[in-house]
């Protein structure tokens, strides 16, 4: 879908004011605006009398492409996205949509994210939390759980960023990883016939950590903690997911074999320069 000129310059100027704010910020897309300004009103109720434990920047969306502009600037600490969407392509309200953006933003960010949907919680939320999600609510939700439950996430988001924060100690080590080179801290690796393969900040941050931790070795709730900062949920995947996709994109010059413990082994890394 194309923007007009004037949506563009609205969302080029929201985007700054959540960039700014000294608040948690907060995106929410539902392309039902009555749904979107339910939960802002039960996440800002009482602010203006300090009434809130924390207080929240809020900015809403109701266009699924507009989400990607904040994901790719990142500026915004917890995304609460609704399940079932419409876009340019697909008229009728989809959750595969939702599904797509749960994704994708788990794959590219450390931000928390909430579902919002009309769903009920036990028939959507294992699926949704497997995706990557951190909470599950659903519309309707009384406005003081919404607002407990949003500070708790923001809070545990908080306690999990200082850990994720030691890994730029490592940025510049360049390791060698079968016939790839890696620099911590770039997304591209290269090979000595000059080819490159790209990768996303989800699968640098899993490379990165398996490179320089001990006997290069992780598993599922290893890295919930420390990679993603998020909660492990009953037969969740992404551990799995990523390693495939590194799998794929590297070749088999490397090596990452599964463990009997539910995790995995990167093998033959090599640290150049030491």
């Amino acid at each position: 879908m194309v923007k007009t000129p004037a949506v563009q310059s609205d969302l080029s100027s929201a985007s700054q004011t959540l960039g700014a704010a000294r608040f948690p910020r907060v995106l929410i897309l539902d392309d039902n605006r009555d749904n979107a300004e339910a939960f802002e009103r039960a996440l800002t109720r009482g602010s203006d009398k300090g009434h809130l434990p924390v207080k929240f920047a809020v900015q809403i969306v109701t266009e699924p492409e507009d989400i990607y502009r904040y994901l790719n600037e990142n500026v915004i600490d917890i995304y609460v996205i609704d399940l079932k969407l419409t876009d340019a392509l697909t008229p009728i309200a989809d959750k595969r949509i939702g599904a797509e953006i749960i994704r994708r933003i788990s794959q590219s960010s450390n931000a928390g994210l909430i579902v919002y949907s009309s769903e009920p919680v036990d028939f959507q939320s294992p699926e949704s939390l497997t995706d990557g999600a951190d909470d599950y609510i659903a519309k309707g939700t009384d406005p003081a759980i919404i607002q407990a439950r949003v500070i708790a996430l923001w809070r545990r988001v908080q306690k999990i960023r200082p850990s994720l924060m030691s890994a730029f100690a490592h940025t510049n080590r360049i390791f060698e990883i079968g016939r790839w080179h890696f620099v911590v801290g770039s997304r591209e690796l290269t090979d000595e016939l000059g080819q490159r393969v790209k990768i996303s900040p989800t699968e640098h941050a899993l490379l990165s950590h398996l490179v320089t931790i001990e006997n290069h070795e992780i598993d599922r709730e290893h890295f919930n903690t420390h990679v993603l900062g998020r909660e492990i949920f009953h037969d969740d995947r992404r551990l799995d997911n990523l390693i495939s996709r590194l799998r794929s994109k590297l070749g088999d010059s490397v090596q990452i074999i599964s463990l009997r413990s539910d995790g995995y082994r990167l093998l033959s890394v090599r640290e150049l320069g030491k």
